[in-house]
């Protein structure tokens, strides 16, 4: 009779202790693996896709730095010192 009780209390164990801990944990650690992969996808198409957008841009020319216009001085301006 307790040999019966006791198979039932260590099946009953058993399952509880892989469908709510076992189980959830696969899970988790598989999804999480599967987002992971996406993430190294996507930053691998963002890096070849910028690689291929700077590979054109090499070839395309220099534009000319224009020179620089004095700036107007808008308003009053005070030049203040220190006072030591």
């Amino acid at each position: 009779m307790f040999k019966y009780l006791f198979l039932f209390f260590f099946i009953y164990i058993a399952y509880q202790f892989i469908f709510r801990l076992v189980l959830p944990l696969f899970r988790a650690t598989s999804t999480m693996q599967q987002r992971v992969n996406q993430m190294n996808e996507a930053r691998r198409q963002y890096e070849n896709q910028s690689n291929a957008h700077a590979q054109s841009n090499i070839h395309a020319p220099n534009p000319q730095p224009q020179p620089e216009k004095p700036k107007e001085k808008e308003g009053e301006y005070i030049d203040f010192e220190e006072i030591p």
